[in-house]
Parts: C-alpha cells; sequence; structure tokens
C-alpha cells in the first residue's frame, strides 16, 4: 500500500539545517546538494525530490499496518518549526 506524496517548503538557506534535523531526530539521510534520492527507515521505502523551494516525499512501499497519517505526523513534526503548528 502507498501513501500519496507529501510536499514542504524549502529553500536553500533552510535546506542543510533541515535535512540535519531530520537526520539528528529520525535517522533519515537527505543530501540537500542532490535533487533527488532514496532512503529508508522503519520498513518505509522513501524517495524524495528537491526542487527550488520545496521537498517532495514519497512512499513506493510502506509496512501494510502503518498508517499513511503516522507517516505524514512525523514528517509534519520535522517540518514545522518548534512550538509552532500546521
Amino acid at each position: 500500500m502507498r501513501c500519496l506524496s507529501r510536499t514542504y517548503p524549502l529553500n536553500a538557506a533552510q535546506a542543510v539545517a533541515i535535512c540535519h534535523k531530520i537526520e539528528t531526530l529520525s535517522g533519515l539521510v537527505i543530501d540537500p546538494t542532490k535533487t533527488s534520492g532514496e532512503t529508508q527507515t522503519h520498513g518505509c521505502d522513501i524517495t524524495y525530490v528537491i526542487t527550488g523551494d520545496a521537498i517532495t516525499f514519497s512512499f513506493p512501499s510502506k509496512p501494510f499496518l502503518m498508517p499513511c497519517s503516522v507517516i505524514f505526523d512525523h514528517l509534519d513534526t520535522l517540518f514545522t518549526p518548534q512550538g509552532e503548528t500546521l
């Protein structure tokens, strides 16, 4: 089962800091100097595409019993500055 893609704003000045935060908090390694890549965590295959002002995550596969909402909640937390809500 696949989840829909999710896109977050990401400008060049923020890219390195946000990718470092993602790695620190979740273990996902995203190279902000590359326009696309693949990674995996907790049984989820994740692809990403970085454009000039955004990063889009896609999920080609995930564990059957893991709801997409859990994945999206985790991503939302990673991309929300501390103390703010989406």
